[in-house]
């Protein structure tokens, strides 16, 4: 289906009477070259409001009904079922109708948005769940996004605005440069867990690809959208497909993984609360706290490794994302790792048992052994003899 015809199909969907104004609505923003998609967006989020309304939108605009007026108003921003992106919207769309002024029957109703906590009965992530959505993931790139989510409290938003021109590596790893919602947002992040995925994911990459600075660093697989940017529904979709493989609850969202890694933060004795607000990009203390997720026990535990009364206890976050580290180089590897990057030496005992299971596979080298172990023999006998 066409952007035009679902254009069409969305402006229906509204009341008779509320057509006509709706689709002047829409021929002004086409006009100031806005795009289909956005404005697609819009009509969804004024329809549920609209919906409320049963008498002529330029008459309330116009204020020749007053007290009608403030009743639907009054009603929309009293029903919890409408968000902050729906008030916001009404306002607008009542300023465009009144030619840019608020009218009266608006002015004395705040839009200030109030953050979303989690529904009542929802936990939070665990890091069990945070593993095993990871260890879930079907390819390189989904790893490393939410490796990266769960280190650091990304917003999804950030992770589609990434370019190939914003990551920099050097002796200790990489970092990266983020993009938020506004320019409090803006920061510089060191991923210090995440090294070795994101490592894995740049190599796996063809070098033409890497040396144009403008790609995007995760870009979509799919057909239709295959080079462009991953977008935040692609990793939705991606997220629900792990929770479907781990058999997980389904109601799990991209955006606890914000709370989660905040919450991890925070709870880390080595961070500070402007530290974790810097690190996910706030504006303020205030909305860090909505990310808070702490509970009286973990604080009380924080407490007894600050005062120095109990050693400090492995952060459950530093055990699910940190790399597998090699005894040898001390390199970081990723967990599923059997060699390691640096030395190639194996990590694992299925790791040893293969590579010497090839190597005793060889000809070549099983007569070299061979020949070594009759020395040796050989030299052991003329010791017990006395033989030079």
């Amino acid at each position: 289906m066409s952007k035009e015809i679902r254009l069409q199909n969305t402006i229906n969907k509204f009341r008779k009477e509320h057509r006509n104004l709706i689709q002047m609505f829409v021929d002004e923003k086409r006009a100031n070259q806005i795009n289909i998609s956005s404005i697609i967006s819009k009509l969804c989020v004024l329809k549920k409001v609209m919906n409320e309304i049963d008498i002529s939108l330029r008459e309330m605009a116009e204020e020749k009904n007053k007290e009608k007026a403030k009743q639907i108003t009054n009603k929309i921003f009293s029903n919890e079922k409408l968000t902050f992106s729906h008030r916001k919207m009404y306002k607008q769309f009542f300023r465009w109708v009144n030619d840019g002024d608020t009218p009266a029957f608006l002015k004395h109703f705040s839009c200030k948005k109030t953050f979303r906590e989690l529904k009542p009965g929802r936990k939070g992530l665990t890091p069990e769940q945070v593993k095993a959505i990871i260890d879930n993931c079907e390819t390189q790139r989904d790893r490393t996004i939410f490796t990266m989510m769960g280190e650091i409290p990304l917003r999804p938003i950030e992770i589609t605005r990434i370019r190939m021109k914003h990551v920099n590596s050097d002796e200790y790893g990489y970092t990266i440069e983020l993009h938020g919602k506004t320019a409090k947002g803006h920061r510089r992040i060191r991923f210090i867990h995440s090294t070795p995925e994101i490592r894995a994911y740049l190599a796996a990459l063809p070098e033409t690809y890497k040396k144009d600075l403008e790609k995007p660093l995760f870009y979509s697989y799919s057909d239709r959208n295959k080079g462009d940017p991953i977008s935040q529904l692609a990793m939705h979709f991606v997220l629900k497909a792990s929770l479907k493989k781990a058999s997980l609850r389904h109601d799990i969202q991209l955006y606890d993984f914000r709370r989660f890694s905040a919450t991890c933060l925070l709870l880390n004795p080595n961070y500070g609360i402007a530290d974790v607000k810097q690190l996910g990009g706030w504006s303020s203390l205030e909305i860090v706290n909505t990310y808070n997720k702490t509970t009286d026990d973990q604080v009380n535990d924080k407490r007894l490794v600050i005062n120095g009364l109990t050693e400090k206890k492995n952060m459950a976050q530093e055990n699910i994302l940190k790399g597998l580290e090699c005894p040898r180089c001390k390199a970081l590897n990723q967990r599923s790792a059997d060699l390691c990057v640096s030395c190639w030496q194996p990590l694992t005992e299925t790791a040893i048992n293969d590579t010497m299971n090839r190597l005793f596979d060889k000809e070549s080298v099983k007569n070299i052994i061979k020949k070594e172990l009759i020395e040796d023999i050989k030299k052991e006998l003329k010791m017990e003899l006395g033989l030079k």
